[in-house]
């Protein structure tokens, strides 16, 4: 659930990027790094909430049908979910609500708001469609507005905010990866586990990209050089710590009931989580002269790029993987 808005987020922030990178007047050795206009603009600024607005209420909609309309409804309540799928939902809005500012920093840059005003509203953007989520969730018999998200969401925000005010740029940035999983066990299970995992996670690569917590890694990536200037390291390589776990068949434990028989999958998949250490690529300090490519390459700073990648886990083992998105 965590990417749905944050995808159509994307598809509409990439038309803001792209004709904001194109109508710059001021570009410097071919490349454009920062948006600097005098005063606001009231077609862009129109244009942006027209945007935003529209994204706004198509996503929400997606996302009600995709995810709450075939449960019942109920009044508005809470539910405390921590430690719930091993905390990646939480990761996981950590990560949607930091992209959301950062994106909807740089639209508002684009229509001339002050810096100030346009970190703020960037965090106010991603707010808004992380808390609709929690709304949701909240009047849905099966889930309940969640504290621990909403906390996970003000820090995602906190973070984007903090080094914008501090240093002016993103050093660290809050990405997301997905390595498909496949299940192995006995021939008498093997359909039993593709059906949960299919009830759960969906069919076909887009969704379980966006469904699936055990292929699911969130990144910390530091960008180097900005850290150390003085250094001979590229400057768009960075260093990235990855957050992520496995075998995951429930929210809290691998049992589940089907028609008052309980399946008890606790020690055939035992849940466990990993932590990885990995190098990245900051595309937002790739130069190029391309208004299109410029744009392109934002979005695309919300993915961790594959490379050699050292895995810890829960299980005591310590894995090398040559190529790990």
């Amino acid at each position: 659930m965590r990417y749905w808005n944050l995808l159509l987020f994307l598809a509409s922030t990439f038309g803001i990027t792209h004709q904001s990178f194109s109508q710059i007047d001021t570009i410097k050795n071919g490349y454009a790094p920062e948006i600097a206009l005098p005063k606001v603009h009231k077609k862009r600024r129109n244009l942006l909430l027209g945007i935003g607005g529209t994204t706004y209420i198509l996503g929400s909609i997606a996302l009600y049908k995709s995810w709450y309309e075939d449960f019942p409804r109920s009044k508005f309540h809470f539910y405390n979910d921590m430690g719930e799928w091993r905390m990646m939902d939480k990761t996981g809005h950590v990560f949607s609500t930091y992209n959301q500012s950062w994106l909807a920093y740089r639209g508002w840059k684009w229509a001339g708001a002050e810096e100030e005003a346009a970190i703020l509203s960037g965090m106010a953007c991603g707010l808004v469609f992380q808390t609709t989520i929690e709304i949701m969730d909240g009047f849905s018999a099966r889930w309940g507005f969640s504290w621990p998200d909403m906390a996970s969401n003000i820090l995602g925000g906190g973070i984007f905010v903090g080094q914008q005010l501090g240093w002016k740029e993103q050093r660290i940035r809050i990405k997301s990866s997905y390595t498909p999983v496949t299940y192995t066990t006995s021939p008498s299970q093997i359909d039993l586990i593709n059906d949960r995992t299919k009830a759960l996670y969906g069919n076909g690569f887009l969704q379980r990209w966006l469904k699936d917590y055990n292929g699911q890694t969130t990144w910390i990536s530091a960008n180097i050089h900005s850290f150390l200037p003085n250094t001979a390291v590229p400057q768009w390589l960075n260093v990235s710590l990855g957050y992520g776990a496995q075998n995951m068949l429930g929210g809290y434990k691998n049992q589940w009931e089907i028609d008052g028989q309980v399946y008890d999958f606790e020690e055939v998949f035992p849940r466990y989580s990993q932590w990885y250490i990995s190098l990245d690529v900051d595309f937002s300090k790739i130069k190029t002269p391309s208004p299109f490519l410029r744009s392109l390459l934002d979005v695309l700073n919300v993915l961790k790029f594959p490379f050699s990648t050292l895995e810890i886990n829960t299980l005591g083992e310590v894995k090398f993987h040559l190529i790990r998105f």
